[in-house]
């Protein structure tokens, strides 16, 4: 197999990133954009020594899942790999998705629920991060082409609502009629990097320009532009540097408070810039009350909340639970969890800043005991510390929340094979038309009645 050659094969199963995978002579070719049972026509664009990738070129035999994507640019940009896929089918291949993952990484036989969803297949992002680049056409935004930095231009993308499309377009419109220069990754020059959005509850939205540097040209007119759109807060982010990362650590507020508040099962959470908060609020209810429900009655518990953020689970577990205790590493999470639970009116959960070892050594020692941990870790999964702290916490209960299934498998083999118990996975899709899954999962202390 050499690149370039064009090939007839089939598709036999999906990859984690819902490819297409074939095997011409036990060979792994991987194929974005074909489904399984499928034969199609391909050109082979690279070639390993273990495996080759192909580019889809006709469906022969088509799958009667196969559907047609509504997206004009789906198969040119990289932020969707599933919307090929009948929703039904996709909800199907999450939940193998997770089973494989335990099974071939976590090596554990375990019960994987159906892929939960409620059944909204677009315009369910609250947050979006566009960048801005000059094209033929002059200045557009997109998303970046798989595995490059060319940026396809479209500003409707179908995940977003239709009020981010709108004030995408003012932005853009807004810097051609100022003359203001999109970022060049290549030189290093231009002004303007990201458009930046976050929606909250209502009305209520927060924009950030992201920027090279300090300067903003026009900046009164795109103030008195985007007050008139009913964007409640405006801000500039400075991302001086060379780096892949969107935002700087400088932001200043031009007008409003800097955050928008975001309501999750009666609680509203003040969210800022840096903040994480889950972009499909509607699934994220519904995952943090599957969570909440496999826990049972812990009204005399207390709950560790060992990656805390702003808050948005530990204040959820503080509506049933006797005690709360976030820990969290970035001190603005902290403050921001302290407010948000300050306005709330919760008096039953406590923030502290720190590395989770160090504070739950701490406070073990000054006589706090964990009946429950909650884990919800970015998708690298637990670190190690973590996990050595979840062991010598000795929790009857971990609540593993988890954003990719092949760490929630290791590390569900980790804590397995040091005295839990996994249960029953529920997957969540709070990403439709990706290949993205949430899943919670309970592990119970093999010594410990439930």
């Amino acid at each position: 197999m050499q690149k370039n050659d064009i090939l007839e094969v089939e598709i036999i199963s999906l990859g984690c990133e819902g490819e297409g995978v074939s095997k011409p002579d036990g060979f792994p070719v991987f194929v974005p954009g074909a489904l399984c049972g499928e034969r199609v026509q391909i050109r082979v664009q690279k070639v390993t020594k273990s495996f080759a990738f192909g580019k889809l070129l006709k469906v022969l035999s088509p799958s009667a899942e196969r559907t047609v994507p509504p997206c004009p640019v789906y198969e040119k940009c990289g932020g969707c790999s599933l919307m090929h896929m009948d929703r039904s089918a996709q909800l199907l291949w999450k939940q193998a998705r997770v089973q494989d993952a335990f099974r071939h990484i976590g090596g554990l036989s375990v019960t994987v629920a159906p892929c939960a969803s409620d059944n909204v297949d677009f315009r369910y992002r609250n947050k979006i991060q566009m960048p801005v680049a000059a094209t033929e056409e002059g200045v557009a935004a997109g998303f970046f082409a798989p595995r490059s930095h060319r940026i396809v231009p479209h500003a409707g993308c179908l995940l977003q609502s239709e009020k981010c499309q709108k004030i995408i377009e003012e932005v853009l419109d807004w810097m051609r009629a100022f003359g203001v220069a999109p970022y060049d990754e290549k030189t290093h020059t231009g002004v303007v990097r990201h458009i930046f959005i976050r929606e909250g509850d209502g009305e209520d939205a927060m924009v950030s320009i992201v920027t090279r540097a300090s300067s903003l040209p026009g900046k009164e007119a795109l103030c008195d532009r985007m007050q008139a759109m009913g964007v409640s807060t405006l801000l500039q982010n400075i991302n001086p540097h060379r780096t892949n990362v969107i935002l700087g650590d400088k932001t200043k507020i031009l007008y409003g408070s800097g955050t928008v508040t975001k309501t999750l099962s009666g609680i509203a959470f003040s969210v800022s810039h840096h903040s994480f908060f889950q972009v499909n609020a509607p699934m994220a209810e519904m995952l943090y009350e599957k969570g909440l429900s496999l826990l049972g009655d812990i009204s005399q518990k207390t709950v560790f909340d060992l990656y805390s953020g702003i808050g948005s689970i530990s204040l959820f577990l503080a509506k049933k639970a006797k005690k709360v205790i976030g820990v969290e590493i970035v001190p603005e999470a902290v403050a921001d969890a302290e407010e948000n639970a300050k306005r709330n009116g919760f008096h039953n959960a406590f923030f502290y800043q720190g590395d989770a070892f160090e504070v739950t050594d701490r406070l073990i020692k000054e006589g706090e005991k964990a009946d429950i941990c909650v884990v919800d870790p970015p998708r690298k999964g637990c670190s190690p510390e973590l996990l050595k702290t979840l062991l010598h916490m000795r929790p009857k209960k971990i609540l593993y929340i988890s954003c990719n299934p092949a760490t929630l498998a290791r590390d569900a083999k980790f804590l397995s094979e040091n005295g839990y118990t996994a249960g029953t996975v529920y997957p969540h899709d709070l990403f439709p038309q990706t290949n993205h899954v949430e899943s919670v999962a309970l592990l119970v202390r093999t010594d410990s009645s439930i």
